[in-house]
């Protein structure tokens, strides 16, 4: 595993050299490859590779062009940033955002009550309202250091943060609920350095696991295409895999078959990518064992309440003249219309559709008619566009001729935000 440490200033840490964090990132360097990037002065510190910035020289050459260089060079599996209070942490974790490189961020208790009230309204307001919530919001996974801090961690919300008086519904949901505890050996009895590092390496693998779409690579998304597709036809119409995808085929590794069937099991294609696997005489079972791998859950989900108090949905349920087939594959578009305006979408939702189109009959008149009168036409026939490129399904089994404009091009970017393809 390959891991990047930032830290914004080693010199000025005063839990670097006095504390843990320097024995636990050299422990930690015994077994994994790790690297630091921080604006400290240079030190020999054995396996550890360190990598240095220093303001000016990120101010002139830019934030992003620096950072995207380094995370280019390191190319790290996961970035864990020991930063509280610090912007130039902020412009670091949007570059692994934009990488997509997972993210574990510590605050080493500096969001405390006690924290928080020192210079409050001249400093650390200003830095909440500007990008302190954006980090905390943002982060794969937040790591607290004692049980205090992880309980303040869980609660964090605005009417505590910003002590103005808010609606309730902006006071129920914590900024991030992916909260872990790991704790300090310095300060914990019975818990050595290698105990630290141990736990922190098992959340690393735990949030490369949870985001397995984060690692994937181009080769691993269209081979996740062409299995899917191949699990969807199988007895029912002949698919091949194409010549670049055999090509890539002997080149998947272990790491690259776990991404593939983590994350098509997120996104409940699992059983059609094992079924395209096993024709490829690949085994799932040989590359992973899905009961032992330790994640966290995945919130993508859109509540039922908010499909049925959708009006389109509600108006088309009571319409009785429309025939039953017709009105259940509306009812999937507009679903799915829906879950792609929320960025809560599966691949399943699209499969779903797929079948239905390709191996239902239905009247392509009425279809037409209701997608007209619904108002949602052209949204359609832009997601008829995502399923020809993504699914292969083909101009003669859609009622409406796909349309590929910037709109679809939006789709295709909420997509990959929704972390689907």
């Amino acid at each position: 595993m390959r891991i990047l440490h930032f830290i914004p200033n080693t010199s000025k840490d005063t839990n670097w050299k006095d504390g843990y964090k320097l024995p636990l990132i050299k422990t930690m360097a015994e077994r994994d490859e790790i690297h630091v990037l921080t604006a400290g002065k240079s030190e020999d510190i054995g396996k550890v590779v360190m990598h240095k910035y220093s303001r000016g020289e990120i101010f002139f050459k830019g934030y992003t062009s620096f950072f995207d260089k380094k995370i280019e060079e390191i190319k790290p599996d996961i970035v864990h940033i020991h930063a509280c209070w610090n912007a130039v942490a902020y412009k670091f974790q949007k570059c692994c955002i934009a990488h997509r490189i997972p993210v574990v961020l510590t605050m080493d208790k500096l969001l405390e009550p006690w924290h928080l009230a020192d210079n409050y309204l001249l400093c650390k307001l200003p830095k909440l309202l500007t990008y302190q919530r954006f980090m905390i919001k943002n982060a794969q996974v937040l790591q607290a250091t004692t049980e205090q801090e992880h309980d303040r961690l869980i609660y964090l919300r605005l009417k505590h943060l910003l002590k103005i008086t808010r609606r309730k519904s902006d006071t129920k949901k914590a900024w991030n609920s992916r909260v872990v505890t790991v704790k300090r050996f310095d300060i914990t009895n019975g818990v050595t350095v290698t105990d630290m590092s141990t736990d922190l390496v098992k959340l690393y693998s735990k949030v490369i696991d949870s985001y397995p779409f984060m690692g994937m690579s181009d080769e691993e998304i269209k081979l996740e295409d062409e299995l899917l597709l191949q699990g969807m036809t199988v007895n029912k119409i002949h698919h091949s895999l194409s010549d670049d995808i055999l090509k890539i085929f002997p080149l998947m590794d272990y790491n690259s078959w776990r991404r593939i069937f983590l994350h098509s099991l997120d996104e409940g294609i699992f059983d059609y990518v094992k079924v395209g696997a096993h024709i490829n005489g690949i085994d799932y079972t040989s590359w992973i064992n899905m009961d032992n791998v330790s994640r966290f859950p995945h919130q993508t989900t859109v509540h039922e309440k908010d499909v049925k108090s959708n009006k389109k949905i509600a108006r088309l349920k009571k319409d009785d003249t429309i025939p039953d087939r017709e009105k259940k594959l509306c009812l999937l578009l507009l679903e799915i219309l829906l879950r792609l305006e929320n960025v809560k979408i599966h691949r399943s939702n699209f499969t779903t559709v797929y079948n239905a189109l390709r191996f239902e009959d239905y009247d392509e008149d009425i279809l037409r008619q209701i997608a007209s009168r619904m108002g949602i036409k052209k949204n359609t026939a832009r997601l008829f566009k995502l399923l020809e490129e993504r699914y292969g399904l083909e101009e003669g089994f859609m009622f409406l001729e796909p349309l590929d404009d910037n709109k679809t091009d939006k789709f295709r970017k909420m997509l990959f935000k929704a972390d689907i393809q």
